[in-house]
């Protein structure tokens, strides 16, 4: 593949296909038929929002641009403001709620790409 410029602006947010993702909405940027190493999406979870808990067979690495979050990492609460990140190697359970009045965004990269 060659070099590449993706605009989110082109792009319509999509429900999350997992319905108990409730709130949760997707921009993929750089999806898996493109290139199988990277997966990437924008992120958008509603106030209220929340990924279910969840594992990968690939790794996940997300950061907050913006709004603020509660993920299950290690089987404990964390609270994550704008660049914070998390890195949830396969076969770690994590998940993410939006429990603020504020729209959640982040950037969400699986290697390789599901």
């Amino acid at each position: 593949m060659a070099c590449t410029v993706f605009s989110p602006e082109e792009l319509k947010w999509e429900p999350h296909p997992n319905q108990a993702n409730a709130g949760v909405f997707l921009k993929p940027l750089l999806a898996g038929g493109l290139d199988p190493h990277l997966r990437t999406s924008l992120v958008k979870v509603e106030p209220g929002g929340k990924i279910a808990p969840h594992t990968h067979t690939t790794l996940e690495f997300f950061t907050v641009l913006q709004g603020e979050a509660m993920a299950l990492v290690n089987g404990s609460e964390v609270r994550l403001t704008p660049g914070m990140s998390v890195y949830a190697p396969p076969g770690d359970e994590h998940a993410l709620r939006n429990a603020t009045s504020e729209p959640l965004l982040l950037l969400a990269c699986f290697a390789p790409a599901e």
